[in-house]
């Protein structure tokens, strides 16, 4: 730092070491001069996300799903859906879900042929009525099988430390998504079917939700739904 009237401007939460402090003369008198060092720091990584109102917006979706999109990469495949980041006509982030038929004929195969992807558009529109963080769920295509939303960007809750879920759990968000969860009977909020953004957690797989009521169905399998992050 040199000098009455000039500045320096560091990043924040900067930590330096002084290195000599010293008197220096100028025409307009003597100044103190410090030398310092800036010390090594690491930025913390704050994820860019989109915000929790923009997840809502049924009619923009929809419009930019009808218009057309490109598939980016796939970002995985489960038993029973393949997902894949795509860019919407509009130039925004977007995420298309397409089940596939399972083979078998199991209670859980029953329940999940041919609805898992209505049940993710139902339950989103009764996330927007409950003000539940879950972005809402256009179909894509005729036949109900493939579904689209809102590209949610952040961390994966299980990329989380133990310690620090319990606080998600509890937040203003993570209620509101567990009494949504406890609402639709969700079997399947695991750690990496919900995303930490700056705004809360959000939830992104909803396809164990409104099941019929086999020894697989009508089961909330959430931590934002139970009692014990609240012990």
């Amino acid at each position: 730092i040199h000098g009455y009237e000039s500045e320096i401007l560091l990043p924040r939460s900067s930590e330096f070491e002084v290195l000599d402090v010293s008197e220096e003369a100028t025409p307009y008198g003597s100044q103190r001069v410090v030398t310092i060092r800036l010390l090594p720091h690491e930025e913390p990584v704050v994820p860019v996300v989109t915000k929790v109102s923009d997840l809502y917006d049924e009619k923009s979706l929809q419009d930019s799903v009808y218009a057309g999109y490109t598939v980016d990469k796939s970002i995985g495949e489960g038993g029973q859906a393949t997902v894949e980041h795509v860019v919407l006509k509009d130039g925004t982030d977007g995420v298309v879900k397409t089940y596939r038929e399972l083979e078998g004929e199991t209670a859980i195969h029953e329940a999940f042929q041919g609805e898992s992807a209505i049940r993710e558009v139902v339950a989103s529109h009764i996330a927007q009525i409950m003000d539940a963080p879950i972005p809402v769920a256009v179909f894509v295509g005729d036949e109900n099988t493939a579904i689209a939303y809102r590209y949610v960007d952040g961390v994966l809750g299980e990329q989380l430390p133990e310690d620090q879920l319990k606080a998600v759990y509890t937040s203003v968000q993570g209620q509101r998504l567990g009494l949504f969860d406890y609402a639709v009977g969700n079997g399947d909020r695991a750690e990496d079917n919900w995303i930490l953004t700056k705004d809360g957690p959000v939830g992104i797989d909803q396809g164990l939700c409104l099941m019929p009521r086999t020894e697989y169905g009508a089961m909330v399998k959430s931590g934002f739904a139970s009692y014990e992050a609240y012990e």
